[in-house]
């Protein structure tokens, strides 16, 4: 097993240990651990389901061409990688193997709404984060150029509001990786 998916299944065991020790979870919190991890805790059996969540308002403004280049977003609130997610980590994986920035490593910044407990946002952004990093290292990237960071609910993207979904994503943060050695440009003559 990965480091990835080890450090994943490891966050949602102590979620699960942790939701454990309260005496009665809230509805949200167990619709949000069904949803996010596919099973029900059993301590969430007997926990009525919460009212329908309110859609989510619509933006302030459109996403700039270098915040949609920075980030990958998550639809649905969720920690897996869509289709337009999954494509966008290929070509990222690609434009990693050019020689501008074969010596680059990558922080992976997990995010998310506002909506739900903040130390479950946390855990979420960090699960987000380790699915990218996750994508990355099946298309062929080292997985010692990268590390891993969450800012839960904490940073949402300046001038949209904290609830808004495009919040929900890994913000990409490019820089020189200290153990690697640049690549020489070739020298045509």
């Amino acid at each position: 097993m990965s480091r990835l998916l080890k450090a994943a299944a490891m966050t949602a065991g102590l979620l699960l240990i942790s939701l454990t020790a309260d005496a009665a979870p809230s509805a949200r919190l167990c619709a949000e651990l069904t949803r996010e991890y596919g099973v029900t805790p059993t301590v969430c059996k007997n926990v009525s389901a919460s009212p329908a969540r309110a859609p989510a308002p619509a933006p302030v403004r459109a996403l700039t061409a270098e915040e949609r280049q920075d980030n990958v977003f998550f639809p649905a609130g969720g920690t897996r990688l869509d289709d337009a997610a999954r494509a966008q980590v290929r070509l990222l994986a690609r434009v990693l193997k050019t020689r501008p920035l074969a010596d680059a490593c990558l922080r992976l910044v997990g995010h998310t709404d506002a909506a739900g407990d903040a130390e479950l946002n946390r855990r979420v952004g960090l699960d987000r984060a380790l699915q990218v990093g996750q994508a990355l290292v099946a298309e062929g990237l080292d997985e010692a150029r990268l590390t891993y960071a969450s800012a839960g609910e904490d940073a949402p993207l300046e001038g949209l509001p904290a609830s808004a979904p495009e919040n929900r994503r890994v913000t990409i943060e490019a820089r020189r990786c200290p153990g690697l050695k640049p690549v020489k440009a070739a020298i045509s003559r």
